[in-house]
């Protein structure tokens, strides 16, 4: 079952893990092969801050390797493809951001007024996740084996550059990755122990995480299995975070660098929070009063 992410969450991590934020402010630009990074800023007639955070951090990643991500993005269906053909507007200075923010959620809001509304109803984040990053296949293999009585079955949910987290049982966003791809059950047929694997058919380029409990660390990286070969480490990109139904965000760019965005605090800028070896799993989790609700991994 998912929880609603419009609402708070509730989280025990003391608010003295936080780094503090560093009041420097950095220019506008839509230069991807600058180092000062810009964001959306929110609309407050029709409030925007689920797009903001996502769009944001999908936009910095996609400036690394325009090709690339346009073509993987691409993958993720309509709405995706509608985000990357204004970012190529964006960075040709025909259109900005904003704008391109706002072609999606139009398109979004036809497709389903319920849960893309306009106004200051909120969006639940982990939907509009679903929507932009959910691929449109199947990305691997799933099954479980009974070691006994060498009963097999395909499992449902297989590899997708979208994972819902619902248990904290494992503490952090890798080791609850690695036991979602290897793990144990037991036997419908035999009640033995079955072997439970899940391994992507190819280097997935982007692994996103729908956070829908509290206690669960930010990782820096995460490890990926495949079918064949070794395994792959793909590393942090962005989290969102949630504080009184407002999202905000750090960017995690190729250089190792954090920077702190919230469409009303910091409008069209971003704030240089420093670098990640500063962060720690657990201090990544929040920000301020904000609670990680989304993590986003991603090559570079």
């Amino acid at each position: 079952m998912q929880n609603n992410l419009k609402q708070k969450f509730i989280d025990d991590t003391p608010e003295t893990d936080m780094p503090k934020l560093k009041q420097q402010r950095i220019d506008i630009t839509n230069n991807s092969n600058s180092d000062n990074l810009s964001g959306m800023t929110w609309d407050s007639v029709n409030h925007s801050c689920a797009y903001d955070a996502l769009f944001t951090v999908i936009y910095h990643i996609w400036c690394k390797n325009i090709h690339y991500w346009s073509q993987n993005f691409n993958q993720y269906g309509e709405h995706s493809q509608i985000l990357v053909q204004g970012l190529n507007q964006v960075v040709r200075g025909q259109i900005t951001l904003n704008n391109a923010r706002d072609n999606v959620r139009q398109a979004l809001h036809i497709e389903c007024p319920a849960k893309f509304p306009y106004g200051t109803i909120g969006t639940d984040i982990s939907d509009l996740l679903t929507y932009m990053l959910k691929n449109q296949n199947t990305l691997g293999t799933a099954t479980e084996i009974c070691s006994s009585c060498n009963y097999e079955r395909e499992l449902e949910i297989k590899p997708n550059s979208l994972i819902f987290i619902t248990s904290s049982q494992f503490k952090s966003l890798n080791n609850t990755f690695l036991n979602w791809q290897e793990s144990q059950g037991h036997c419908d047929s035999c009640e033995g122990v079955t072997n439970i694997r899940r391994k992507f058919n190819q280097n997935p380029g982007l692994v996103a995480f729908s956070i829908q409990v509290g206690g669960i660390t930010i990782n820096k990286a995460i490890k990926v299995t495949k079918i064949s070969g070794p395994a792959i480490t793909l590393p942090l990109k962005g989290i969102i975070y949630l504080s009184n139904h407002h999202f905000s965000i750090h960017i995690i760019t190729s250089e190792k660098n954090v920077w702190f965005h919230d469409g009303i605090a910091t409008g069209s800028t971003c704030i240089l929070e420093g670098p990640l070896t500063n962060f720690s799993d657990k201090t990544l989790r929040k920000h301020n009063s904000g609670i990680a609700v989304a993590a986003i991994y991603a090559k570079n």
